[in-house]
């Protein structure tokens, strides 16, 4: 059987945007196709060896308030150590310094 009569309606639509490189989120973009619909595509085509699928794993992390405002001002425990190497005292002494 020829391999174009057996290609879905979401195989024909992704197939003239790919690239070397191109994200399945770009895919979905260019098609209007939702990110599961292109996934979709991309592994029958896959799986009809049209194409090679490329993972590629990335973690982003961010900083939550607290995270935000201990880089700006710095971690309580630094500060108070900072603070206690220039005028010694008792911890609660320091700490309340600090405030």
């Amino acid at each position: 059987m020829n391999l174009i009569k057996q290609l879905t309606i979401l195989e024909r639509t992704i197939i003239p945007e790919l690239q070397d490189g191109v994200s399945h989120r770009e895919l979905a973009k260019k098609t209007g196709l939702q990110e599961v619909e292109v996934m979709r595509a991309l592994q029958w085509l896959s799986n009809k060896n049209v194409l090679e699928i490329q993972k590629e794993i990335t973690k982003t992390l961010e900083l939550d308030e607290k995270g935000k405002e201990a880089h700006k001002k710095g971690l309580p425990e630094l500060n108070i150590y900072s603070e206690a190497k220039k005028t010694p005292g008792t911890l609660p002494e320091v700490a309340k310094r600090e405030e």
